[in-house]
């Protein structure tokens, strides 16, 4: 699909492997060019296919495909202190009911491993870190109902770099 930034404004962002993305939301800054992203202190954004109106569409919502393939990223921890946590994060979005259709839960089809948004899916923490700790957390479900997740596992199979 073609993005259109509509609503979104000069969101276009550059993941390699993927064409014509935006980020969703009113949170962070994209630099000139789209090749990096800064999100200050609970701020959130998806990447999405378009932002023209409904700009909440879930079939709007870009997978990241990556079986087979590298997913890379660079950050700058040296300023997220020891009580907070800096996440990177990919979840199975949008979250849906039994049916199949999209489920609207906290009203942005977000979904993941421990329902913070009132809906489960399959969750996948690549980098929940801060200056002095990295932790990576695959998060399984069971098999869906229908194509609803029901039951998911909240804490993981946990590996952090202090167990190293």
């Amino acid at each position: 699909p073609t993005a259109s930034a509509g609503s979104c404004g000069d969101r276009s962002i550059k993941i390699g492997g993927l064409r014509n993305v935006l980020l969703s939301g009113t949170c962070g800054e994209v630099s000139p060019g789209g090749g990096a992203v800064k999100l200050s202190h609970n701020e959130f954004a998806s990447v999405v296919s378009t932002c023209e109106a409904p700009d909440d569409d879930p079939e709007h919502i870009t997978p990241f495909r990556l079986l087979g393939a590298t997913f890379s990223f660079v950050v700058d921890l040296s300023r997220v202190g020891c009580a907070c946590n800096m996440a990177l994060y990919l979840v199975s979005a949008p979250s849906r009911a039994e049916d199949g259709t999209p489920s609207r839960g906290r009203g942005d089809y977000y979904c993941d491993a421990n329902a913070v948004g009132g809906q489960l899916c399959p969750e996948i923490d690549l980098m929940e870190a801060n200056s002095r700790v990295f932790q990576a957390t695959p998060h399984s479900c069971e098999r869906p109902v229908g194509r609803q997740y029901r039951r998911c596992d909240p804490r993981g199979c946990q590996q952090t770099t202090r167990d190293m």
